[in-house]
Order: structure tokens, then sequence, then C-alpha cells
């Protein structure tokens, strides 16, 4: 086949992107390992701000070796200073402050009894932080199966207000989502 057909032939195909099942294994807090499985399932960008932020939100569960399953909703935020530089204080200051999201109709709060958090900065330009919200197998359920494929999210970097996340295509995912419960 001629360099020019099989270039042809390629761009005649189809592409389509599966944002897929994530799987790891990490070590927890008593020191056990653990399996975790997760999708993302939405985002969120502010850009053209100072900092900007984007945030990845997933949806996944915990299998511990007993095979006992705690469900959770995982943000990966990051703040980003364009321009300028603000001391490594000055930056540990600053957070997201997660109150609230609103995940296909089920309210999930965020308190300090149910909230890990973890935070990693470079030297005056970002800061991550790992937000980790665990909640029920009800509301997992109620999260996968409800048909409204919506969300929003409230914390305190975004003043307080709701904000719509962009949500995955669910047709994309559908298969996925059934997979974490």
């Amino acid at each position: 086949m001629s360099k020019k057909l099989l270039a042809l032939v390629l761009l005649m195909v189809p592409v389509v992107v599966f944002a897929g099942i994530k799987q790891r294994t990490v070590r927890s807090s008593s020191g056990d390992w653990v399996q975790e499985t997760y999708l993302e399932i939405a985002e969120f960008e502010m850009e053209r701000s100072n900092p900007e932020l984007s945030m990845d939100i997933h949806l996944g569960h915990s299998t511990n070796d007993n095979g006992e399953k705690s469900y959770w909703v995982e943000i990966e935020s990051e703040i980003e200073y364009r321009r300028g530089t603000v001391t490594n204080q000055e930056l540990q200051n600053i957070a997201l402050g997660v109150r609230s999201l609103m995940l296909n109709g089920v309210h999930i709060e965020s308190t300090s009894a149910n909230t890990t958090i973890e935070e990693r900065m470079k030297d005056g330009k970002e800061k991550k932080e790992y937000i980790r919200i665990t909640i029920t197998r009800e509301q997992m359920e109620q999260i996968v199966r409800g048909n409204q494929w919506n969300g929003t999210i409230t914390a305190d970097f975004l003043g307080n207000r709701e904000r719509n996340l962009q949500m995955k295509r669910r047709n994309r995912i559908e298969f996925d989502l059934q997979r974490l419960l």
C-alpha cells in the first residue's frame, strides 16, 4: 500500500477516545495496600484570571484486602499563578475550600469527618490539592444510576457560589460508570 493511500485510509477512520477506568495500588494510612478504581467524570476551569484554577473530579472506590469497598469523590485541583509570584506562605494559605458538590442530583457535603486533603506546592507558582470526600454506597448508586447527569461545586475559592461542572459525555463513560459499583 502506498504512503498516500495509507494516509488517506487513516484519515477516514473515526477516532473515539473513551475516558477509561483507572486503577492504582496505594498504601493506606494504616499501612495496608489498597486497590483504587476510579473514573474522571467532570472538570472545571477558570482561565484568564490570576490565579487560574483547574479541577478534575473523579468518582471511585477503594478495596482493601478483605474485599471491603469504600466509595469516594476526589477533586484534583490546581491553582496556578501566571503573572508574578507569591511567597510560599501566601500559597500555603490559598485553598479551594470545597463546601459541597451536587452530582447527578446527589448532594454531597464536605465536612471534616468525611474529607481528607493532600497538598503539593511549587515555589511561588502553583498549588495542587487532592480533596477526597467519602460517600456511601447508596450515594454512589444514585450518582451512577441517576438520569440527570449534571454537576455543580460550591467552594470558598469560587466565592461560595455554585458553579457548573463540565461533565464527561455520559454515553462515553456509561459502561465504566457501572463498573464502579
